[in-house]
């Protein structure tokens, strides 16, 4: 302890004491009393004028600790001043009157890509241990080795290559060369990351001289007369990470954590503990379309024990808890299509589980309303955002509008985006327990996350998932997105959702025999794409499922056949061009249930619509589908062409984990382990604040028992106790200096919780 500071400290100096920070811990901390003293006041030796000067100790720690011998301390208020005249009661009574303050910080944005405008740009060093190769696309001929070309880059990581970690393989239409590196090429052309540029992702097996082993096979370019001819003159862009999620984490500095439990003399260098990346889990509570007997079930996927969350945040079951908003998402029309909990089939959890000795991210995500007049002011809830750059979300607008080389938009996330204000989207809602009404007063705060475009004309922006700022937890809900950030999925763009309808049989070259009977009889649909020629992998089917079911008695009820139609969101979709992906065959894959049935994962058929796009003129001479023709059909689905279809299997369309496998390699669903994104968000910490009220009236505690003082003689007060009902002292405020005690004052003491 030692003396107040007079140019750094407040007015009043205020420590708990042993006994108040005990109190605190057994929930018992109340304050009944306050004193006043001036027991580092010498009133016969010094003269009045000097006391301005006296030095007033700091309040200690231990003022008062009651533990026993030899712990029992109190530095009391030596000379309290009397309450009346000059003898008698020392004590008056507090008033509280606490207050709450929130504030605001911002904190630096985390993950994968350092960002500049709408550029962002791979981090090197630090997050990818090494981005120093490139493969040349001619090169992929659909098995699972890759041949390594050094990269003409001086902003690359070097890190040794080996088993067990990530790799990144970004295809590209440039040639290998400057322009491929990220930096201003010989253009001065900045290049960025697209999400026009499909990114896979794979485990390295093995490492062979200039060469690696991935878990699964790459796509099939190795025939240039059969694929793209400028994409096989290109290279692909190669970063390695490690796998699993706590990698990233970082041991706590020897500074600040040394051999001893407690060493005061440990130095904090809290900047040294800070982790950049943020965790992600897709927990999957049902199979995917296509797992039969020989694949891992959704039991054995990585994530299962994630999937208690699921619950949680009530995408599970109905009857767990009420959801004052719910879940939903547009289809190619903009037509609203609401998911309930029980057809969530999976989530992807966003979290920040590092080990680090700093609380990045305070207390809470801030989501204050936008202030047009100071936009951008730290706390406004339009600063969070979420980026995936690498990420061909199918309802961006600009997803390969013109070229590679154009301005392609990032795929962003915003819980309040910018240019829909009329939609007033900032709205907290709350999960609430149907089990435990002492929860619902409001119950777990979200805030829904959208995109940036329309959903439909003049209408509001795409809705992709929910953000928990209380928790600091995204989820994404919307199907296809989980899919696209699922490394085994083979694919890095979304699919759009199609109109499912009702039609009669023989309309339309429909099929004379329909599908749906009554409205007992009930048709989920899906879809896929393959490759054309045998060519790039195509990834898992659509997992968006719709259904559609028969018509009832009050309707006519009559034999029905199902058309699939899609309006739009095929802009990522080239055909011919060197970027974006592409198609060779288009299936429809189709299950009738009852209408309470959930689809079974083995009992999907696949129905080959790609003849339908070839008589129509919308399928080139090198096979590949024209997005046009996606727009301008429809698809019916016949009980004929659904009895002839193939069962499917969804080894068939990816390379997937098998049941046995020992390949500890082999990536499978729900093997996710780090959010390949940019996170920025200010943040929130709310500061409580316990104040009391000294009020001293002009004919109160005017009299000191200070033995120096004398009747007649002006007092100067060097501190004021907090004590509870039992007198002990809870918390001792001191002074800077001595104050005059005159007239009616106040004195507040404040601690900040």
């Amino acid at each position: 302890m030692g003396y107040i500071l007079k140019n750094t400290q407040g007015l009043v100096v205020t420590r708990l004491t042993d006994v108040g920070r005990r109190k605190i811990s057994q929930g018992n901390f109340n304050i009944s009393y306050f004193q006043v003293g001036d027991s580092e006041v010498s009133y016969n030796n010094i003269s009045s004028s000097n006391f301005l000067n006296s030095m007033v100790l700091e309040p200690s720690y231990n003022a008062q600790n009651n533990l026993g011998v030899p712990q029992s301390n109190k530095n009391d208020i030596k000379y309290p001043y009397y309450l009346q005249g000059t003898s008698g009661f020392t004590y008056g009574t507090p008033f509280q009157s606490s207050v709450i303050e929130e504030v605001f910080n911002t904190a630096s944005s985390t993950g994968y890509f350092t960002v500049t405008g709408d550029c962002y740009q791979m981090i090197q060093n630090g997050v990818c241990y090494n981005s120093r190769f490139s493969a040349q696309i001619q090169g992929f001929n659909g098995n699972a080795s890759l041949f390594l070309t050094a990269f003409p880059c001086d902003d690359s990581s070097t890190g040794s290559i080996s088993a067990g970690t990530r790799v990144a393989v970004k295809l590209t239409s440039k040639p290998q060369g400057t322009g491929n590196c990220y930096q201003p090429d010989i253009n001065g052309v900045q290049y960025c990351m697209t999400p026009c540029q499909p990114t896979l992702f794979y485990n390295v097996v093995d490492v062979v001289g200039a060469s690696i082993i991935l878990d699964r096979s790459l796509p099939n370019f190795d025939n240039s007369s059969l694929v793209l001819p400028l994409l096989t003159a290109s290279s692909a862009r190669l970063f390695f990470y490690q796998s699993g999620a706590s990698d990233y984490d970082l041991t706590t500095p020897m500074t600040y954590d040394t051999d001893s439990v407690t060493n005061y003399e440990s130095v904090c260098y809290p900047t040294d503990g800070f982790v950049r990346v943020w965790n992600m889990n897709i927990p999957w509570s049902e199979s995917p379309a296509g797992t039969t007997s020989l694949n891992l079930t959704y039991e054995e996927f990585n994530s299962i024990d994630y999937l208690g969350l699921k619950e949680y945040y009530g995408y599970q079951n109905s009857s767990g808890q009420i959801d004052t908003s719910g879940t939903w998402y547009y289809n190619s029309f903009g037509e609203k299509v609401n998911v309930t909990p029980e057809e969530q089939k999976a989530v992807a959890i966003v979290h920040y589980s590092n080990s680090s000795i700093i609380n990045w991210y305070g207390e809470k995500f801030a989501c204050e309303v936008y202030d047009p007049t100071n936009p951008g002011g730290t706390g406004q809830a339009r600063n969070f955002k979420i980026s995936i750059p690498w990420l061909a979300w199918h309802k961006n607008k600009s997803c390969c509008e013109s070229s590679i080389d154009s301005n392609q938009i990032p795929t962003t996330f915003y819980i309040d985006p910018p240019g829909f204000d009329k939609f007033n989207l900032l709205q907290p809602y709350y999960i609430q327990s149907s089990r435990n009404s002492d929860m619902n007063n409001p119950g777990i705060r979200y805030y829904h996350l959208y995109d940036t475009n329309e959903a439909y004309t003049d209408g509001p922006p795409n809705r992709v998932g929910k953000v928990f700022p209380d928790d600091k937890i995204i989820i994404f809900d919307d199907e296809e997105i989980v899919v696209g950030l699922s490394y085994a999925s083979n694919r890095s763009w979304t699919l759009p959702a199609p109109r499912l309808g009702k039609i009669a049989p023989d309309v339309c070259g429909g099929g004379t025999d329909g599908i749906l009977n009554d409205e007992t009889e009930c048709l989920w649909v899906t879809y896929l794409f393959r490759s054309a020629n045998n060519g790039g992998a195509q990834g898992v089917h659509c997992n968006y499922y719709q259904k559609i079911c028969g018509n009832t008695a009050d309707c006519g009820a009559a034999e029905q056949n199902v058309t699939v139609t899609f309006g739009g969101d095929f802009g990522c979709m080239t055909q011919n061009l060197p970027y974006g992906w592409w198609a060779g065959e288009f299936w429809v894959l189709a299950q009738k249930t009852n209408t309470t049935d959930r689809p079974d994962p083995a009992s999907w058929r696949a129905i080959d619509f790609t003849q339908v796009l070839n008589d129509n003129g919308f399928r080139d001479g090198s096979g590949y589908i024209s997005p046009t023709g996606m727009t301008s059909l429809n698809f019916t689905i016949s009980q004929t062409n659904y009895d002839s279809g193939t069962p499917y299997e969804l080894l068939n369309q990816i390379d997937i984990k098998l049941l046995g496998d020992t390949n500890r390699y082999a990536m499978n669903f729900g093997d996710e382990t780090f959010f390949h994104g940019v996170i920025s968000t200010d943040i929130q910490a709310t500061i409580y604040e316990m104040r009391y009220s000294i009020n001293l009236s002009n004919n109160q505690f005017v009299n000191s028992s200070n033995p120096t003082w004398s009747e007649g003689m002006d007092t100067y007060m060097t501190e004021v106790g907090l004590y509870d009902n039992d007198k002990n002292l809870l918390a001792l405020g001191k002074f800077q200096f001595p104050q005059l005690r005159k007239g009616t004052q106040q004195v507040l003491i404040k601690l900040d919780f």
